[in-house]
């Protein structure tokens, strides 16, 4: 996972990309196009898709009408408080007659003062090269899971999860994906559609795809089951519930070894109000994007106080640029070595909200979500083989960019956007109020 650095580094600014599909919430027509190679503007021969959830209108109409050949299409929503909040990006490419394809899941919203303010993450594929024509033509090809259409999970996933729009360009872009090879992918995506799921789509979306993958993917070592922290990191936190914060929790504690676990505590890093007003955007920029209401607030208070820790990010390099990034983890200490390490990560566009992850109703047999949201989970079980039956997840920092544990135990280096150990909040939590 990576940081902004730069749009340049996720728009892949190349002169061999021949499609584009962007997936995002607000999205500044003008922005985007100033970051695409020069090829590619003055061709006029790369379809661009942008699925959107706001932009502007005067902006959208001069540059459809100058390049022809950007779509603009808005999904469909069946609530008023739904969104399409997915942040993502399918690329494909053609180098000199070779063709491959990426895949970009972020927290970034497609304007300006997203890369440039604030601290956002960025998880991308490599550049998936075509299947071969063997594996292309055959039922079940390397790599591939029986009795399946699919050449590996991660294409599963991301066709469902375009398919779930019902857009006809979308499961074109669906259809497109499979002629690409992505068993290199060691990473689950977790997305929600807007609808009320149930029957076989109860867990397919939402909390409960998450607490599926956490069983499928997560056997928790014996230093986690002991004591760990599943951690919340978000940047907007919605009107709760306590049943839907008590679902959620549940949902996060997941395992396939859940029942051994001793001691588990659930934390939320969120900023305070002395760190926001010494940031780059400062307490009024930052209430457009921190949105945690005095109101919502005060009515889960005792939750609140419970679980929140602070915001810190010196080690990271990011104490004054303030939180976009969404994250979602389970972290423990390997007394062996006295470092922490990471049961799983979850990098994704999700909030802390009921639109966003669902709202259970109907005796629990139905899953009600609002929003389009997606994000990349990733477990050490993804790297294990049966040369290396075990691996970790550390976190890494700028001054331990690739952490070691003991000799031989390879590891994942994940960049927490936030320091460790966590701590108390030492002033009140940054509320919006009417003034700003």
């Amino acid at each position: 996972m990576q940081f902004n650095t730069g749009i340049a580094l996720v728009t892949a600014p190349c002169a061999d990309l021949e499609f584009i599909v962007q997936l995002n919430f607000l999205v500044d027509l003008t922005f985007l196009m100033s970051h695409l190679h020069p090829h590619v503007l003055k061709s006029g021969k790369v379809p661009m898709v942008v699925i959107y959830g706001s932009t502007d209108a005067d902006s959208a109409g001069r540059i459809t009408k100058e390049y022809p050949w950007v779509r603009l299409v808005a999904p469909k929503l069946q609530d008023r408080y739904g969104s399409h909040h997915t942040k993502a990006m399918v690329l494909f490419f053609n180098t000199n007659g070779v063709k491959s394809a990426q895949i970009v899941v972020m927290t970034a919203n497609m304007v300006a003062g997203d890369w440039n303010l604030m601290t956002q993450g960025v998880y991308r594929t490599p550049r998936c090269a075509l299947k071969s024509k063997k594996d292309a033509g055959s039922s079940v090809a390397a790599g591939s899971i029986q009795g399946t259409e699919f050449g590996s999970p991660f294409e599963r996933d991301m066709s469902n999860y375009l398919r779930g729009y019902d857009l006809p360009v979308l499961n074109e872009v669906a259809h497109r994906l499979r002629f690409y090879d992505w068993s290199a992918c060691k990473a689950v995506l977790i997305g929600s559609i807007p609808g009320r799921h149930k029957g076989p789509d109860l867990k397919k979306w939402g909390m409960l795809r998450l607490a599926q993958v956490l069983q499928d993917y997560v056997q928790l070592p014996e230093q986690c089951c002991q004591e760990s922290s599943v951690v919340i990191q978000c940047s907007s936190i919605a009107s709760l519930t306590p049943r839907f914060l008590q679902t959620l929790e549940r949902c996060l504690s997941s395992a396939n070894n859940a029942d051994d676990v001793h001691q588990v505590t659930t934390k939320l890093v969120y900023p305070t109000m002395d760190t926001v007003a010494q940031s780059c955007t400062g307490l009024l920029d930052s209430g457009g994007f921190l949105r945690l209401d005095e109101s919502v607030y005060e009515k889960q208070r005792s939750w609140f106080e419970k679980h929140m820790v602070e915001w810190s990010s010196y080690t990271v390099g990011r104490q004054y640029l303030m939180p976009h990034i969404k994250t979602f983890t389970r972290i423990y200490l390997d007394t062996n070595t006295n470092k922490y390490a990471m049961a799983w990560f979850l990098l994704t566009s999700h909030n802390l909200s009921r639109a966003a992850w669902g709202d259970l109703q109907v005796n629990d047999t139905q899953l009600y979500i609002k929003s389009y949201e997606l994000g990349v989970f990733l477990a050490p079980s993804l790297w294990e083989t049966e040369v290396d039956p075990y691996v970790e997840m550390m976190p890494s920092t700028l001054f331990e960019p690739s952490p070691s544990n003991l000799p031989g135990v390879p590891v994942v280096p994940i960049r927490l956007p936030y320091d460790l150990p966590l701590n108390k909040q030492s002033s009140p939590c940054f509320v919006r109020r009417p003034h700003y």
